[in-house]
């Protein structure tokens, strides 16, 4: 499967999703050790029934949680500001995708020097958002 396939839309300008913000940050917790990395990232939905699945980023595979006004988000409708957030501790080893995603990410999407890339669905059909940098 390819960008240029009917079921893949890969993303770098203003389509099915308009991009406002993607950010990341290290957190350190309380106790040696604990730490990890925070992303947001905000964006306006440009159709609605759209649903969020991950994000690869720093070379691993998170899965995103989809907010809308401070609250989990249940049905996307156009014109909805999100806010994705995704996360790991620094000493886990992000498992909840295997190699097959993982490597799947690299065979749809075109992306050199790129800060990340998110999938989602409209609908049934799988779409990627290019993240070109992070803030």
């Amino acid at each position: 499967m390819s960008c240029n396939t009917l079921k893949v839309n890969c993303l770098k300008e203003k389509s099915d999703l308009e991009l406002i913000s993607f950010s990341g940050q290290k957190w350190i917790g309380g106790l040696p050790g604990n730490q990890g990395l925070r992303y947001e990232i905000k964006l306006v939905a440009g159709k609605n029934k759209l649903s969020f699945d991950s994000l690869w980023v720093n070379d691993n595979l998170v899965k995103v949680s989809p907010f809308k006004n401070n609250k989990p988000a249940g049905n996307v409708t156009k014109g909805d500001t999100i806010i994705l957030r995704a996360g790991f501790k620094l000493d886990e080893v992000v498992a909840a995708y295997n190699e097959v995603s993982i490597k799947n990410y690299h065979d749809d999407v075109d992306c050199n020097n790129c800060a990340g890339i998110l999938s989602y669905y409209d609908n049934a059909r799988k779409g990627y958002l290019v993240l070109d940098s992070i803030h």
